[in-house]
């Protein structure tokens, strides 16, 4: 009798994993389409800023090409079974967008404290260039650590759950330099005269916003590796499987929510924002007006 009900557990499991599998995946490819056209417009305008001789952009366009890897890589990585080598490729690929991603969310804090705290020495310096050459060096060290981890993990040399934790590691180090970068900038904030207030809100906002991000989006993932690295038979809890399909789809969503620092990071934001909304009225004007003619 016990070995019955072990059977259909079993099979009552793996039932459940197929189904969350096929429909997260669904989920994951509707969610992806959906991000696409609103990162493309994202990084437009921000690419129409950065004409305008605006510096700051340039971090948020490579976050937002980040986040267009990850939406390109992890719908078709879903796809692909374990056993083919395509399925480490786009994983590999995918972790390098989240890298990227988490890295430019630090260079988004940590310039945003810069300009607050050494606005002189900022003006000076910054340019376009050291920005990009700042961007360039991000991503040739997200590629360089995510070869060797995946190269080693390949080769033998590290095992599973040491591959694990240096994906933890690199995910999790920038999370307390992000604080300290959001409370530092509110330090220099509160003793700055010389700031508008609209402008503190601006930069205050935007600081924020990373740190939601970096919250909300990223550390469940991060936990949840955490905690199947230390305990690697979790996953077979159907709560924890659940729970990592919730995460996933958390992970999904990030590259939507990005594209709102291009609305907050700009100047004309409330005024874009209103123009949206007069434009949205006109329209529903002009047609009750078509109607009733």
């Amino acid at each position: 009798m016990e070995a019955i009900y072990n059977q259909t557990s079993k099979y009552f499991n793996s039932t459940m994993v197929e189904y969350l599998h096929a429909r997260m995946t669904m989920v994951i490819w509707v969610i992806s389409c959906i991000s696409f056209p609103i990162l493309c417009a994202a990084i437009y305008g921000l690419y129409r800023l950065i004409k305008s001789d605006h510096v700051a952009p340039i971090c948020v366009i490579n976050l937002l090409l980040s986040d267009m890897l990850q939406i390109c890589s992890k719908p078709v990585w879903h796809l692909v079974p374990i056993s083919n080598i395509m399925h480490l490729v786009l994983y590999a690929v995918y972790s390098l967008g989240l890298m990227a991603s988490i890295c430019f969310m630090l260079c988004i804090s940590a310039e945003r404290y810069v300009l607050t705290a050494y606005p002189i020495w900022y003006r000076q310096r910054h340019t376009k260039n050291k920005s990009l050459l700042a961007s360039l060096i991000v991503w040739v060290t997200a590629l360089v650590v995510m070869l060797i981890i995946s190269l080693a993990f390949l080769s033998g040399t590290i095992h599973h759950r040491l591959l694990s934790s240096s994906y933890i590691v690199f995910y999790l180090l920038p999370y307390p330099l992000v604080i300290c970068f959001t409370m530092g900038t509110w330090r220099a904030l509160s003793c700055a005269k010389s700031v508008a207030a609209q402008e503190q809100k601006r930069i205050m906002g935007t600081l924020v916003l990373v740190l939601a991000i970096y919250t909300v989006f990223f550390m469940p993932y991060i936990i949840l590796m955490l905690a199947l690295t230390i305990s690697p038979t979790l996953l077979n809890e159907p709560p924890v499987q659940t729970f990592g399909s919730l995460v996933d789809i958390l992970l999904s969503l990030n590259p939507m929510v990005d594209p709102i620092l291009y609305v907050v990071m700009r100047r004309d934001a409330k005024e874009m924002l209103t123009n949206m909304v007069c434009c949205k009225k006109k329209e529903k004007n002009q047609q009750q007006t078509l109607q009733t003619s």
